[in-house]
């Protein structure tokens, strides 16, 4: 199969999207991988009328305001009714606010979509919508100790709600020293820091019953001992709290997870319920398995 990819192929800190790119190789496909941040609509439209399939996230979609955002859709459904081979979208997001609009608008212009946010899939119903979470590296990159990242408890991730915003302060409140926040680490420091920090913690916003990101494959990948909020959709996943990941149902709950799990004589039981995670995800949610999913239901 011959694949256009329009996606953040040439940023380094976007390692799904090249993980991605690499998979679609792996199963043998001929892939021609453009930038959806800069390009030209006539060569994306040409590319794609070369190609099986066109497959794309967020099509190049301007958030910063809701002018852009508009302009950016208008333009990504004009080249969609542009291109005419297969089309299909994984949108890898949290679906709220403008965002379902984009969907609405979307949707019926591909042969498929996938969405990680199988919570707005149950509670709406759109035809040719799957879910499909997020995943890993077939060969995810290995952690090295590294002093500059060594700490007790890691936060992951940017800031950028209240609740988020809150979840820090009251951990920074509680934990002082031994919690820190790392807001732009990637690739190789990304892993080292997984394994050098006794456990790496997820908020609980967004997260909800059948909404979760990358976090909980990205940590567990790398080695690193995940400890999120316990979504009853990870159970279908094969995740198991206290076996391959560590979770919490809300405050209380976290701080008496990472006061018990933080003691010394827990030392080996962190290293065996990380080295289980890795084992899970590695095997069942790499992106090459991934891949092939997506592929079937096109």
């Amino acid at each position: 199969m011959i694949i256009t990819y329009f996606a953040h192929v040439t940023n380094k800190n976007r390692e799904n999207d090249e993980d991605i790119l690499q998979a679609l190789k792996k199963l043998g496909h001929k892939v021609y991988a453009i930038d959806d941040r800069n390009f030209d609509h006539q060569k994306v439209v040409d590319t794609a009328n070369k190609s099986d399939l066109f497959l794309f996230h967020k099509g190049g979609i301007n958030e910063d305001s809701l002018l852009e955002q508009e302009v950016t859709l208008m333009n990504l459904q004009n080249m969609l009714k542009d291109i005419k081979c297969k089309k299909a979208f994984w949108y890898v997001d949290k679906v709220y606010q403008g965002r379902e609009r984009w969907i609405s608008a979307i949707y019926s212009l591909v042969n498929a979509g996938f969405l990680v946010d199988e919570t707005f899939l149950r509670r709406r119903k759109y035809p040719n919508l799957y879910s499909l979470k997020q995943g890993c590296s077939i060969k995810p990159l290995k952690g090295k100790k590294n002093p500059i990242y060594e700490c007790d408890i890691a936060y992951i991730g940017s800031v950028y709600s209240e609740p988020r915003k809150m979840f820090v302060k009251e951990m920074s409140k509680r934990y002082g020293d031994k919690f820190r926040v790392y807001t732009d680490v990637h690739g190789q420091d990304f892993a080292d820091l997984c394994v050098s920090a006794k456990m790496i913690i997820s908020p609980d916003y967004p997260i909800d019953d059948f909404y979760w990101g990358d976090r909980i494959y990205r940590v567990c990948a790398a080695g690193g001992l995940m400890v999120h909020p316990n979504s009853y959709g990870l159970k279908d996943q094969g995740f198991k709290s206290g076996y391959n990941f560590i979770g919490y149902t809300d405050w209380c709950d976290l701080t008496e997870i990472i006061d018990y799990f933080l003691s010394d004589k827990m030392k080996k039981v962190r290293k065996e319920i990380a080295k289980r995670g890795k084992e899970l995800v590695v095997e069942k949610y790499n992106y090459v398995e991934l891949c092939k999913k997506l592929l079937s239901k096109i």
